[in-house]
C-alpha cells in the first residue's frame, strides 16, 4: 500500500485534555465525541511514501490550544487548533526527509473533538472561552499505512 498516515497521542494524565473533555460533555453530552483515548494530532497524511520508512522518535511536546473551530473537511468536525512548534518543526522534517506530500493546504496541528456535530456559534463560544489557552501533552508517534477512509 502506498502512502504514509502518521499522528502523534494525546497524553490524557497529563495537562488539561481532562477539562476539554469536560467542557464537551457539558455541551453536547456524550453523542458524536471522539473517545479521548483516540485524541490525536495528524503529522503526516501523504499518499506517496512508504510507512516503513519513517522511524517514530519517543518525545513528549506541549501545545496550546489556539481556537475551536468547526470544519468541513469529509465530515463536519469540531477541532482544538493547536499553537505547538514541536509539531510544525517535525512535520517539516519528515516531509523534507522522505520526499513526501501534504495533502491538504497547509500543515494545521489539531485534534478531532468530534464527528457529526453542527455547534450553534453560542456553544463555540463556550468551548473558546473555556478552552483556548489550554495546556495539551502529546507523545507517541504512530506510523501506518495511508488508508485514505480513515483521517
Amino acid at each position: 500500500m502506498s502512502g504514509v498516515y502518521c499522528s502523534v497521542s494525546v497524553s490524557t494524565e497529563q495537562g488539561n485534555i481532562n477539562k476539554v473533555i469536560t467542557e464537551l460533555k457539558n455541551v453536547f453530552g456524550h453523542s458524536q465525541l471522539v473517545d479521548p483515548e483516540d485524541y490525536h494530532s495528524t503529522l503526516l497524511y501523504s499518499r506517496v511514501g512508504n510507512a516503513q520508512d519513517i522511524e517514530c522518535v519517543p518525545y513528549v511536546c506541549i501545545a496550546h490550544i489556539l481556537d475551536i473551530e468547526l470544519w468541513d473537511t469529509h465530515d463536519t468536525c469540531i477541532v482544538a487548533k493547536l499553537d505547538c512548534p514541536a509539531l510544525q518543526i517535525r512535520h517539516k522534517h519528515l516531509m523534507e526527509k522522505h520526499d513526501l506530500q501534504w495533502d491538504y493546504e497547509e500543515y494545521k496541528p489539531h485534534i478531532t473533538l468530534a464527528y457529526d456535530l453542527t455547534p450553534t456559534p453560542p456553544e463555540l463560544e463556550i468551548l473558546r472561552s473555556a478552552l483556548v489557552g489550554e495546556i495539551i501533552f502529546l507523545h507517541t508517534e504512530k506510523v501506518e499505512p495511508l488508508d485514505e477512509d480513515h483521517t
